[in-house]
C-alpha cells in the first residue's frame, strides 16, 4: 500500500495534472489504473496467487456481508460439517448471519437456498468455458457459476434477481470487462475535464461517480475499492487539494458513520458519497487527522513498513514473511486486555512490532558486522586528508556533493539526497561502479532520502574516476592507521 501512494504521488500525481491536455488519453487512464493497482493490490492477491494490474479473468461474486456468506453457502451445498462450525448446521448458521446481519426474513433465506439447490440440479445451465478452470468438478464452485450465468443473462426473474442483489453482487462477464473499461476511461476524462475544479461540490460529485463506476465495473480480482480510494486522491492531489482517509479505523463496521451510510446507499444514489468526500476536504484543511491516535496509529504503520523494507534492503535473501508468527504474537500479549479502546491495542501492536522489526535490524547488523571482520583484517581508519579526498572523489563519481564520512568506520560514508527518484539514481550510479554496498533508506526522524556506501574499495574507486577526472585517492595499506 506505501508503495501504491508514493508511485502515485511521484508518477500518477503529474500526469493527472495534465489531464486537460489532448494527449493524456484513455489508454494513459487505463495504464495509471493497471499500475497503480500493481502496487495496492499485490499483497492480497499474491494470497490467491492471482497477478496484480492485470484484469480479473475468474468470475467474482462478492457476498454481503462478507465472504463469511460465501462460506456457509458453500458448506450448505456441500451438505458438509466442517470442524470450524463447531457442530452446527451451515443451513441454520447461514439462517442466522442473513437475518441478523442483512434483515431479511427467514423465508428470505430459504428462498435463496432453495434457489441454489434448484440451480445446482438444472442440467440446462451451463457453465461458461472461460469458468471450467476454476470449478475442477465442485459442485458448490459450479453452483454459483450457475448462479453467475443464470443472472448475467436473465435467466432469473426479476423476483429471484432482487433477492439475490440482497445476499451477493454478481460482478460481470470478466470477458466484459476490457470494452467496461474503456467505456469508463472515456466519460471520467470527458467529466473531469468539463468539471470546475475550483467547485469543492462539483469535484466531489466527480469523485463520488468514479469511485462508484470504477468498483462497480469490479475490474480486478481484489482490491478495487483501495484502487479507487487511492484515485480519488490522486484526482485531488492533481488540483492541488489534500488527500483524504476515505474511512477512518473502525468507521466501516460504524453503521452510523457518514461512510457506512454512503456505502449503504452507493447503488441508488451517489449524493451521500459525495457530500461524504466533501466534508473530508474540509476536515482535512485544518487537520489531516481526525485525532492524535489516529495520527499516531497510520505514523507507526508507515513506520513498521519502512522497516520491513529496510531489513529487506539490507538482507536481500531475507525473507519477511518468516516475522509474521513472531508479530502477530503482539496481538494475545495479556497486557492488551487491560487498553480499554480499540486504537490504544492497535497502537499498542504497533509499537511492539516495530520495537521488534528494529531489534532484528540490530540483530542482523552485528551479525553481519561480525562476519565481516572475520573476512578481512583490512583497517578502516583514515588520515584527515584522506578522508576529504574521499568525499572528493564520491563526488567526482556521483557529481552530488555533501557526502560525511562515518566517523568509527571511515570506508563507509553517506549523504542525504532531498528527493527519493533522485537518492535511486545516485545509487544506481554507485551500484554500477562496483564501489561498495549501496543502501537507499529514509531517516527515522524526518524520512528525507539517505544513501549509505559501506565497506568502500579505493582501488575500485580509484579506478572508476580516472576516467572522469585523473585524480583519485592515494592509499595504501602502510598509510592506513
Amino acid at each position: 500500500m506505501l508503495e501504491g501512494y508514493l508511485f502515485a504521488q511521484n508518477s500518477l500525481v503529474p500526469i493527472f495534472s495534465r489531464m486537460d491536455d489532448d494527449e493524456i488519453n484513455e489508454t494513459v487512464l487505463i495504464n495509471s489504473i493497471k499500475q497503480l493497482h500493481g502496487f495496492i493490490g499485490k499483497t492480497l492477491l499474491e494470497i490467491t496467487n492471482d497477478e496484480s494490474g492485470k484484469y480479473a479473468v475468474q468470475q467474482i461474486i462478492r457476498w454481503n456481508p462478507s465472504t463469511e456468506t460465501d462460506r456457509l453457502t458453500y458448506f450448505t451445498l456441500h451438505k458438509m460439517q466442517h470442524s470450524s462450525l463447531n457442530g452446527k448446521n451451515p443451513r441454520t448458521l447461514l439462517m442466522e448471519l442473513l437475518t441478523r446481519e442483512l434483515h431479511l426474513t427467514k423465508k428470505e433465506v430459504i428462498q435463496f437456498i432453495n434457489l441454489l439447490e434448484r440451480l445446482k440440479n438444472d442440467p440446462n445451465i451451463k457453465p461458461r468455458a472461460s469458468q471450467l478452470q476454476y470449478i475442477n468438478g465442485d459442485i458448490a464452485t459450479l453452483t454459483m457459476e450457475k448462479l453467475a450465468v443464470a443472472y448475467l443473462t436473465d435467466l432469473l426473474t426479476q423476483d429471484e434477481k432482487t433477492l439475490v442483489s440482497k445476499i451477493a453482487t454478481i460482478c460481470r462477464d470478466p470477458a466484459d470487462i476490457p470494452a467496461a473499461m474503456e467505456y469508463f476511461a472515456k466519460t471520467t476524462l470527458a467529466q473531469w475535464k468539463s468539471c470546475d475544479k475550483q467547485d469543492l461540490r462539483a469535484v466531489s460529485q466527480f469523485l463520488s461517480e468514479m469511485f462508484y463506476q470504477l468498483t462497480d465495473i469490479h475490474p480486478f480480482s481484489n482490491a478495487n475499492g483501495r484502487t479507487a480510494t487511492c484515485l480519488v486522491n490522486v484526482f485531488l492531489r492533481s488540483i492541488g487539494q489534500p488527500s483524504i482517509l476515505m474511512r477512518n479505523p473502525g468507521e466501516r463496521d460504524l453503521s452510523s458513520s457518514s461512510y457506512s451510510m454512503a456505502i449503504e446507499k452507493i447503488n441508488e444514489t451517489r449524493t451521500p458519497l459525495a457530500n461524504h468526500i466533501y466534508q473530508r476536504i474540509l476536515d482535512t484543511k485544518i487537520s489531516p487527522f481526525a485525532n492524535a491516535k489516529l495520527e499516531e496509529t497510520i505514523t507507526l504503520r508507515c513506520n513498521v513498513v519502512r522497516q520491513l523494507k529496510i531489513l529487506q534492503a539490507k538482507n536481500p535473501t531475507l525473507d519477511i514473511n518468516n516475522y509474521q508468527d513472531t508479530m502477530n504474537q503482539f496481538s494475545w500479549n495479556p497486557e492488551i486486555y487491560t487498553l480499554s479502546t480499540l486504537e490504544d491495542k492497535v497502537i499498542f501492536i504497533l509499537k511492539g512490532m516495530l520495537n521488534f522489526l528494529v531489534r532484528e535490524e540490530q540483530k542482523l547488523d552485528q551479525n553481519a558486522q561480525i562476519q565481516s571482520i572475520n573476512r578481512s583484517f583490512i583497517p578502516t581508519t583514515l588520515t584527515s586528508p584522506q578522508k576529504e579526498q574521499l568525499k572528493q572523489d564520491l563526488f567526482t563519481l556521483t557529481q552530488v556533493n555533501g557526502w560525511k564520512v562515518n566517523p568509527q568506520n571511515n570506508l563507509e560514508c553517506w549523504i542525504e539526497i532531498p528527493l527519493m527518484n533522485e537518492a535511486e539514481k545516485v545509487a544506481a550510479k554507485l551500484r554500477e561502479s562496483e564501489v561498495g554496498n549501496v543502501l537507499v533508506s529514509r531517516r527515522r526522524d524526518n524520512q528525507v532520502p539517505v544513501i549509505k556506501c559501506s565497506n568502500i574499495n579505493l582501488s575500485v574507486l580509484k579506478d572508476k574516476i580516472i576516467p572522469i577526472s585523473g585524480t583519485s585517492l592515494e592509499v595504501s595499506s602502510s598509510s592506513l592507521r
